[in-house]
């Protein structure tokens, strides 16, 4: 939900710094301002943000991932990522 985004921000930010890992995002806010969110500072924390309902776009993604196939992420419907910056 959208008021609980600066801790969503604050989260992503420490499971980056601290574990290196990737950080995906999905939800209420994140459907309805997923180009806000990219385009903003705090967009960095995220490195996907899903929109709509995700449950079946999550494992087409994380199929695609496990597989290596990152070229194919832009099949993946409601999925926002950054491609070369």
């Amino acid at each position: 939900m959208s008021f609980q985004f600066p801790t969503a921000v604050r989260i992503a930010r420490h499971i980056k710094e601290e574990y290196g890992l990737e950080v995906a995002l999905g939800g209420y806010h994140a459907t309805g301002m997923r180009k806000e969110i990219a385009d903003s500072p705090e967009g960095t924390a995220f490195d996907y943000i899903f929109a709509g309902e995700s449950e079946l776009t999550l494992n087409k993604f994380l199929t695609f991932k496990e597989r290596g196939e990152q070229n194919k992420f832009s099949e993946v419907s409601g999925l926002s990522f950054r491609d070369n910056g």
